[in-house]
């Protein structure tokens, strides 16, 4: 499954890029404000990148 994966005897939980973006959103802090444009970039980036 994606977004799973070992580190030693652990299996972490990852947030997706999704995840982060919607947590950020709801912060509505200054400084998650300012890293939102980037984030969403980079989603769209990886969503055009998973198109081809």
């Amino acid at each position: 499954m994606p977004g799973e994966f070992r580190v030693g005897e652990s299996e972490p939980r990852i947030a997706s890029l999704a995840d982060v973006i919607r947590s950020k959103e709801s912060a509505n802090r200054p400084k998650d404000a300012e890293a939102l444009p980037e984030l969403r970039r980079l989603a769209i980036a990886i969503a055009e990148a998973e198109t081809t």
